[in-house]
């Protein structure tokens, strides 16, 4: 009679586990999945007296690396 019971009380809780990840996963139709999509930094160069740490920080390609400062 126990075993009985708790074989009953398992299949409601599988049952009721198996419904509520379905309906955690399947959106709802008026619901759109949005996905992230990675953000990929621009680079902007600097212009004459700009501040800059390499050649390629520098629209004209020309940095002074002991000022740091686009000629």
């Amino acid at each position: 009679m126990l075993i009985d019971r708790l074989v009953l009380l398992l299949c409601i809780l599988a049952f009721v586990a198996a419904t509520h990840n379905q309906t955690l996963v399947t959106p709802t139709p008026n619901q759109n999945l949005v996905t992230a999509t990675p953000k990929v930094p621009t680079q902007v160069c600097q212009r004459r007296g700009g501040y800059c740490r390499e050649q390629t920080d520098c629209c004209s390609g020309n940095c002074i690396h002991v000022a740091g400062e686009c000629q």
